[in-house]
């Protein structure tokens, strides 16, 4: 299925690194970066499925966010950003979570998606389903629903276009969706992103003719424009390179509402509050650029003098030809002019600056860390 997916991408002008949409035609992945209505395949992400009547209370008690902050108003439900943490309080994943109601079948209304990168899936979903128990939870992945990413004002008529006929509700409109607002079709389900972004989750059997609509209105661009939107707006991401690297605090998901501390416990939950109010953090994520003409990989290391362990890269893309952009997590005192790849101080990975977050972060420990 996932490989009739990928024939068909690759089909449209998509080329492929292995499982990761790399780029479009003869268009190089830098210059992609400057389009603004863009379209995209995320192959390389999954979507897992927990339903079933005690789901809800299930992933509360597993997940680091609040589960019971979800609702559903005027055909739309809520999403947001969660994380599912080892009891050391370090992140397994970190993921959108979303309610799943079917137009055609609203009985199931305690079915709730998580998309998250398929690096990660298989290991996550397999803890997860270890302490189901006697719990009556259904926890599976979803090879026939694949994930396509969208952005830009020319997105909201196309997006409307596909809601067209596949859905009940009357009047909904995508225009009218908040950031962390899904609204669902049949074998569709839409959700909205600060900063003009939406993901689409589409089933096989409509996913091409979704494409097809889609790239009509929007330029089809490779998987890391979708990376390098996310980096803009300081949204962090668990890869295989990352797992049980970080606890929540360090990736800021205290700034942007991926962390409750009124909710009931979940695994690592007494660590991760001790930081919050007696601890001080020692590291946190910030976004930075830097002169490479390859990407670095995820988890690579940061180094600052003869300091060989400053800080390591979250997520990166490219923003230019020869210029990249990327979250990293760095100890608090490191500053970012003297980072170097790999201890080069010249060359790929040089020229270091560091940009502004989209939100202010409070970092545990320390004073409020004001927009620069």
């Amino acid at each position: 299925m996932q490989d009739n997916w990928l024939d068909f991408l690759a089909g449209e002008g998509g080329l492929m690194q292995g499982n990761t949409l790399h780029h479009f035609s003869d268009t190089l992945v830098e210059n992609e970066a400057v389009v603004s209505d863009w379209l995209t395949a995320l192959p390389d992400y999954a979507v897992v499925e927990a339903g079933s009547a005690d789901a809800a209370d299930f992933l509360q008690a597993q997940f680091c966010n609040d589960l019971g902050l979800l609702n559903e108003a005027d055909g739309a439900s809520s999403a947001q950003l969660n994380g599912y943490c080892d009891p050391k309080g370090r992140l397994l994943g970190l993921f959108h979570l979303l309610r799943h109601v079917s137009p055609s079948d609203a009985s199931d209304s305690k079915a709730f998606r998580l998309l998250l990168p398929t690096s990660v899936a298989e290991r996550f979903t397999k803890r997860l389903a270890m302490f189901v128990l006697r719990s009556d939870v259904k926890i599976a992945l979803q090879p026939s629903v694949h994930v396509l990413a969208a952005a830009g004002s020319k997105a909201v008529a196309a997006l409307d276009s596909l809601l067209a006929g596949s859905t009940p509700e009357k009047g909904i409109s995508i225009a009218t969706l908040e950031p962390y607002q899904a609204v669902a079709g049949a074998g569709l389900q839409i959700l909205r992103l600060p900063a003009e972004r939406w993901v689409i989750l589409t089933e096989s059997h409509r996913a091409q003719d979704d494409w097809k609509i889609l790239a009509t209105a929007l330029q089809p661009v490779g998987g890391h424009r979708w990376t390098l939107a996310c980096i803009k707006q300081g949204e962090p991401s668990i890869h295989a390179e990352t797992v049980e690297k970080f606890i929540p605090q360090m990736l800021n998901l205290q700034s942007i509402d991926a962390l409750s501390f009124k909710k009931g416990c979940y695994p690592g939950q007494e660590i991760v509050a001790r930081m919050q109010y007696l601890g001080k953090l020692k590291r946190n994520m910030r976004r930075i650029s830097f002169d490479s003409e390859e990407l670095p990989d995820i988890g690579t290391s940061l180094t600052s003098g003869a300091d060989a362990d400053a800080g390591a890269i979250v997520s990166v893309a490219f923003s230019e030809p020869g210029r990249c952009e990327g979250l990293a997590v760095l100890k608090i005192d490191v500053d970012v002019s003297t980072l170097a790849i790999n201890g080069m101080a010249a060359g790929p990975g040089s020229n270091f600056r560091e940009l502004e977050m989209p939100y202010p972060v409070v970092i545990p420990g320390c004073d409020v860390k004001a927009k620069p």
